[in-house]
């Protein structure tokens, strides 16, 4: 009974029991059961006019990161809102100018890492844009590189936010 597959807490009850140091009451034994279940996920739900403040904040240039911690939801969320209004979401996509600045970077010596950090998109994305303009990508290194001092870009924004009917 006291073998190593044994709850711990059930023999320390046990064993205040035989001592006479505890009773055995059903209630004792669901109130400490109960105690040590963990919390239960707080849900927020936004009110219709939260949403609109959402959406709003994001159309305004917020990042769906930056809408979803204002207003205390998971990213996932935030993009569900956007998503039932028939609001796109941006995506931080290379232009075809960008890819050959991209492309000749690369070529320079500079990793990945270093290219999407001066794009601001990710390293694998400039792995895939690299791979599909035909260029032989070195073996991957450390992340542990160094960032050249190249200038960070800002993010490609969308033109526009298409609402359909």
């Amino acid at each position: 009974m006291l073998g190593a597959y044994s709850n711990p807490w059930v023999v320390s009850r046990l064993r205040r029991l035989l001592a006479g140091q505890d009773t055995d009451r059903v209630s004792d034994r669901y109130a400490s059961i109960g105690s040590r279940k963990s919390p239960k996920q707080t849900q927020v739900r936004l009110s219709r006019d939260q949403v609109a403040e959402l959406i709003a904040s994001y159309q305004a240039g917020s990042t769906l990161a930056e809408v979803a911690t204002k207003f205390g939801v998971y990213v996932r969320t935030a993009a569900a809102h956007l998503e039932r209004e028939g609001i796109a979401q941006r995506r931080h996509r290379l232009t075809a100018d960008q890819v050959v600045e991209a492309v000749r970077l690369y070529e320079a010596g500079c990793s990945t890492i270093q290219i999407g950090h001066h794009f601001g998109v990710y390293p694998e994305s400039i792995r895939y844009r690299l791979k599909r303009a035909g260029v032989k990508l070195r073996p991957r290194s450390k992340p542990d590189d160094l960032l050249l001092d190249l200038p960070k870009q800002a993010p490609v924004r969308a033109a526009a936010t298409y609402r359909g009917s």
